[in-house]
């Protein structure tokens, strides 16, 4: 939200959907009525919003003007007349003059990057400037109010230039461009003009002060005003105490807010269509997956291919992955002795084969979940699959924790990433002599020893979820999941194959779904 003020911000709120404003609402704005004399004293430095170009011509000539200094008005007008030079539209966005004040507001009229937010448009503060050896601007530092992505690739390339200039770390760098002016139609004369891609900011339409944000604003404001466009030059500025609001003539009788008294009538059907659809909301697939892990009394299971857990820790966090028990992550690319740290989550276990770089797989825990994740039973398999197949096959990636659900029921989770182009016969190998202990036959055999063995929950199939089944009829969740492995990958002769990652893993005696990434 632009505006710090929730009142100021709930009045802007009414004005920009066209409703009618209560009396107290009405005298909060009109108190923000000064003469013109006034702003110069209370705001200074505010940017100018005008309706007309020609009004924001005036303006910036003569603020700059007196600014520069001129000895009498002759000499002003002399100067009024060399000003009359071509519009930067036509000049690749280079002014012909440019009067640097500090502390006032230049735009931007070029794309100088794109990627890295400083495109036309933009507005800044002019906080310093640096001048060559022969005392010419040669670099202007400007600070954009409330837009710290802006300028973030140039300020760390000009850091060391940023430290010597003594300016802080949130002024950006502009430098000098070129541009080629065409002045005849046959192209037969051209100018190359270099200078700064920027123009005075002291006042501006308030079309082109969309997506601005300013500490203050003076708005000259009148009745014939369109209502959206007195919105956006009202929404322009934080605060209430930064608006300042003026009349052309600047007379006290006309300190009045004309708009938002009664309902217009070209905003009559948008207010209906927003008290639609107030009635009648958007079911999105998020809610619906949202829904339905709140609804189930099974586990949630939400897998990932991160590629680069540490890049991506923070992009996990959403309003779905926020409400899941489990995370199931693959490719984290972290080594073995190396955490990262999820918000909310607590790593359960996690796993990378060594001189291998695009690997590794994780189990996340939410710290609000009740469920009990338990390892020491894993440890020995860990270590014996980290000493006998981990480490001396390119095949694939393993870590695993034993699940102890509300219901005490346990639950064996395993997160397996294959490496691509692998063949089935080596991949099914893997599995096999990985989960060995938890398979039917084994866990048949080892019951004999131990009653509490034949206990061991069987690992079952992979398989994917389409999104339509979670969303769907409750009835399908659980059909056409699970199959025994063996099964899956007995199929095919040892051709080489892409292995996807793992979706979801499933129990037939504790169902748990996965959700889709």
């Amino acid at each position: 939200m632009r505006q710090a003020n929730a009142a100021f911000s709930f009045i802007l709120t009414k004005i920009g959907n066209g409703e009618v404003l209560e009396q107290f609402q009405l005298e909060i704005i009109e108190s923000r009525f000064f003469k013109k004399e006034e702003t110069r004293q209370l705001s200074p430095h505010g940017v100018r919003l005008f309706y007309t170009n020609v009004a924001v011509d005036s303006y910036n000539n003569s603020i700059l003007d007196i600014i520069t200094g001129t000895k009498n008005q002759e000499q002003e007008a002399s100067f009024r007349l060399q000003l009359h030079k071509k519009s930067v539209i036509d000049t690749g966005g280079l002014p012909y003059q440019i009067t640097f004040v500090k502390g006032k507001y230049y735009l931007i009229t070029t794309n100088i990057d794109v990627s890295d937010g400083s495109v036309n448009g933009t507005v800044g503060k002019l906080i310093l400037l640096d001048f060559n050896e022969d005392n010419v601007v040669c670099r202007v530092w400007l600070e954009f109010c409330g837009s710290a992505k802006v300028g973030q690739k140039a300020r760390k390339k000009a850091a060391l230039l940023a430290v010597q200039s003594k300016v802080n770390n949130a002024a950006v760098p502009i430098e000098w461009r070129t541009s080629n002016i065409t002045m005849t139609r046959n192209k037969a004369v051209t100018v190359k003009r270099k200078h700064f891609p920027i123009i005075s900011a002291c006042a501006m339409t308030i079309h082109k002060s969309q997506g601005g944000t300013f500490d203050q604003i003076v708005y000259e404001y009148d009745k014939i005003h369109p209502q959206q466009l007195v919105y956006d030059a009202l929404s322009r500025v934080t605060s209430i105490e930064g608006l300042f609001i003026v009349t052309f003539d600047d007379d006290e009788t006309k300190f009045r807010f004309h708009h938002n008294r009664v309902q217009a009538s070209s905003t009559i059907s948008l207010v209906q269509e927003f008290q639609r659809l107030s009635l009648n909301k958007l079911e999105t697939k998020a809610k619906s997956v949202i829904d339905f892990i709140t609804t189930d009394k099974g586990i949630s299971l939400c897998t990932f291919n991160v590629q680069s857990l540490r890049k991506h820790s923070v992009d996990l966090i959403d309003s779905v992955t926020e409400k899941t028990n489990i995370l199931l992550l693959s490719e984290t690319w972290l080594d073995n002795r190396e955490e990262c740290d999820i918000p909310n989550f607590n790593c359960i276990t996690h796993f990378k084969r060594d001189f291998v770089r695009s690997v590794g797989v994780a189990i996340y825990h939410n710290i609000n979940d009740t469920t009990n994740l338990v390892t020491p039973n894993m440890s020995v398999i860990m270590n014996n699959i980290r000493d006998l197949h981990v480490r001396r096959t390119s095949v694939a990636d393993l870590c695993a924790a034993e699940c102890v659900m509300e219901n005490g029921v346990t639950l064996i989770m395993a997160v397996i990433y294959v490496s691509p182009n692998n063949k089935l016969i080596d991949i099914q190998e893997f599995i096999h002599r990985a989960l060995l202990e938890y398979s039917k036959d084994v866990s048949r055999t080892l019951s004999r020893y131990n009653k509490n063995l034949d206990k061991v929950p069987l690992i079952l199939a992979v398989r994917r979820i389409p999104l339509r089944r979670l969303i769907g009829d409750s009835n399908t969740y659980d059909q056409g999941v699970a199959s025994p492995v063996c099964n899956d990958f007995n199929q095919g002769s040892g051709e080489s194959i892409s292995i996807p990652e793992l979706r979801t893993a499933r129990c037939e005696f504790a169902p748990s779904h996965s959700l889709p990434t």
